[in-house]
């Protein structure tokens, strides 16, 4: 029992503390130099209201290092790491064509083409992209210890992350004339011109509630409790794509903290932002997004904050930790793929 006057501290808020999730379903990696003729395209395809500019170093594959039978291909691809010292693997994947093929090479091995023996054209691409496309096929379990392939050739450092409004995302017109996208071009080259500079489409476009409960007491009861609950799962089902979207956008800024982003890098969760106050006006307990990368661009993504992996996920508490549990505060463990950092919690009066 507490004595008078006794602070026993922050408290749960209500008896069923919820989150909101935004998920991504689908992602695709592009080349500045295909933006113009993807935007003509992109009423067919998903609504990408969220991009990443991202580099890696470019990706080459010496022709003379490519062998096929029915079974297998095996080919040397390299990556300048701007050193004088490019990383060399060697990389054995499935025969995907399922007859034998020979490579031909473009733009100093990083263009592939590979060709039938009638002269056919099975398949042409960026080397980094097709490499990518190969390995998609493989065992998750495979790919999960292929650190020289992902780590040398593959892995993405994100650097820039925005949205568009457009009606059919961000292929429509958003980067086409997009001034961080030509700063960001024109650094590279300038700077380091080993490396390649590619824009990661993303549609984020479905939700998911958390939700916890326990004997823990709350500063609200029962009934008001269910009440709070009951209207923050109508307002996820109903909620729009703009909110969804400014929200994750948001959140995902602060997570990576990328390069060139200034606004929410060390500022979200924020309640004084209005593009997702709804957050704060549903009085959510946390928010947060789940990203998946395997099965979609087959690359890793990382920043000087985060770690390459292809599932990148976080939970932001929305209230200073001496004001409000977080809903995850007492189970103290990585829920669901969801890393807790203490740091993420906004200060009293944010």
């Amino acid at each position: 029992m507490a004595l008078d006057g006794e602070d026993l501290g922050p408290s749960f808020k209500y008896t069923l503390e919820s989150a909101l999730i935004v998920n991504c379903g689908f992602a695709g990696l592009v080349s500045p130099a295909d933006l113009e003729s993807l935007s003509k395209q992109a009423d067919g395809l998903p609504r990408c209201q969220i991009y990443a500019i991202a580099h890696r170093p470019r990706v080459t594959v010496s022709k003379g290092s490519f062998s096929c039978d029915l079974d297998r291909m095996s080919m040397v691809y390299q990556s300048d790491w701007g050193d004088g010292e490019p990383a060399t693997v060697q990389v054995e994947l499935p025969n995907i064509f399922q007859e034998l093929v020979s490579l031909e090479v473009e733009a100093g091995g990083s263009s592939l083409r590979f060709v039938r023996e009638d002269g056919e054209t099975r398949l042409e691409g960026p080397a980094g992209v097709l490499l990518g496309e190969f390995l998609r096929g493989l065992d998750p379990r495979e790919r999960s210890d292929a650190e020289a392939v992902d780590g040398n050739l593959l892995d993405l450092k994100v650097c820039y992350v925005g949205q568009s409004g457009d009606p059919n995302g961000a292929a429509q017109r958003r980067l086409l004339s997009h001034n961080k996208l030509q700063q960001i071009l024109a650094d590279v080259n300038r700077r380091k011109p080993y490396l390649e500079v590619w824009v990661v489409l993303m549609a984020f476009d479905s939700h998911s509630s958390m939700t916890t409960f326990g004997p823990w007491a709350s500063e609200m009861g029962w009934e008001e409790s269910i009440h709070h609950w009951t209207e923050s799962e109508r307002t996820a089902h109903e909620l729009e794509d703009t909110r969804r979207t400014n929200l994750v956008e948001a959140a995902l800024i602060r997570y990576f903290q990328p390069e060139y982003n200034v606004m929410f890098v060390d500022s979200f969760p924020d309640d004084r932002h209005a593009t997702y106050e709804f957050a704060y006006e549903v009085d959510y307990n946390a928010v947060g997004f789940e990203l998946e990368t395997l099965s979609t661009i087959s690359c890793r993504l990382w920043t000087d904050v985060a770690e390459p992996t292809f599932i990148h996920s976080r939970l932001f508490p929305l209230h200073a930790a001496e004001d409000r549990l977080f809903l995850l505060d007492p189970i103290a463990q990585d829920l669901s793929g969801i890393v807790i950092k203490p740091q993420d919690r906004p200060a009293r009066g944010h």
